[in-house]
């Protein structure tokens, strides 16, 4: 092997071993397990309490489902988890086909493929990197890219935090190479209202609610819900508190 190729393929490899450890970095963020408690003195009835989610960057180009849904039942406690555990989903424009949900890890791409029209399938992910390119997704990223072509399909892409529909794009992700991407955001959005079963509320819509901010590495958090009588609205007690 010539020298040159030699220390070529040497320079791939250590950049290779670098954005895998920022993935995996950006993967190790610190676990979180919130424990909500219920009491409103039964004032939620059948309302839930709902929890959203939304990317870093580009939340505009999302609708957004409800990440948690909770009914904790007066004076009583709901735990869930959140970390960086990222996975994506993909359908055509008329619904008729779904991709199976694949894990993508920050710093890692997934690929949406069409073989002789048999049907759409998001592939195992893979790191993101190119040996003669710019990186297609940051370490802190997870990625989908429509490399569909026969024939060529636009899809819509769905976005899960540790398995729960979070976010699902608003246009249609065109072949020939186009990419979605994902960076998780650590503010949570409080609200209390009905069952969303599916992508349905805007971020325009989703920016004004209660915004809790994850200080780092917090292990636990611990909501206290209750509700005012005065102002009859319903009220979140976070500790620890909201990152400044």
């Amino acid at each position: 092997m010539r020298v040159g190729t030699t220390l070529k393929l040497a320079a791939v490899v250590l950049g290779v071993g670098l954005l895998a450890g920022n993935a995996a970095q950006a993967q190790g963020i610190t676990s979180t397990t919130f424990r909500v408690k219920d009491m409103t003195g039964g004032k939620l009835a059948h309302q839930k309490i709902l929890v959203f989610l939304t990317p870093k960057t580009n939340a505009e180009d999302f609708v957004f489902a409800a990440w948690q849904q909770l009914s904790p039942g007066e004076n009583s406690t709901h735990t869930f988890v959140l970390n960086q555990a990222v996975s994506g989903q993909v359908t055509t424009v008329d619904s008729s086909q779904e991709t199976a949900v694949v894990p993508i890890a920050p710093g890692y791409m997934s690929t949406i493929t069409d073989a002789d029209n048999l049907g759409i399938v998001l592939s195992k992910s893979s790191l993101a990197y190119a040996e003669s390119e710019s990186l297609k997704v940051t370490p802190s990223q997870s990625g989908i890219i429509n490399n569909t072509a026969t024939p060529p399909l636009a899809t819509k892409v769905r976005w899960f935090v540790n398995d729960s529909l979070t976010a699902e794009s608003r246009t249609f992700l065109p072949a020939g190479g186009a990419l979605s991407t994902f960076e998780l955001d650590t503010k949570l959005y409080w609200t209390v209202g009905s069952t969303v079963k599916a992508p349905a509320y805007t971020y325009q819509q989703i920016d004004p609610l209660l915004t809790y901010d994850l200080p780092p590495n917090t292990p636990s958090v611990d909501v206290l819900v209750t509700f005012d009588d005065a102002s009859q609205t319903f009220k979140f007690g976070f500790t620890p508190s909201s990152a400044p």
